[in-house]
């Protein structure tokens, strides 16, 4: 009725709650779900990500090293022997349910 603007409570916006319930998780919940949460959103957006076709062919660019290994850009994780885009492969892979199995080799393979 005849409350002031000082007097009343200010609640906490929506992503100021979801920002003070992700901080008081544990560190490694957090980064877990932040990593399910990428690998469901490349699942989904697999197709409009990857820069070429799955099935598309160059054969001037078989075997090309990623870009950080003095590729080209056009082909930033490589190619295979078939001339294929190992990124478009990969998302590829992704959005057919493979996602475990594929990030796992997809690590290992930039570690190595």
């Amino acid at each position: 009725m005849g409350q002031t603007a000082g007097t009343l409570a200010r609640r906490p916006r929506a992503w100021q709650r979801a920002l003070h319930a992700l901080s008081s998780w544990p560190p490694l919940v957090t980064i877990c779900l932040l990593w399910l949460i990428v690998a469901v959103f490349i699942a989904v957006a697999a197709d409009w990500l990857a820069p070429y076709p799955y099935a598309q062919i160059d054969l001037r660019a078989r075997l090309q090293p990623p870009a950080f290994l003095d590729g080209s850009w056009a082909h930033a994780l490589g190619t295979d022997e078939l001339g294929r885009d190992v990124q478009s492969c990969f998302r590829s892979q992704v959005s057919r349910g493979n996602v475990p199995r594929n990030q796992t080799k997809f690590v290992l393979g930039l570690l190595l």
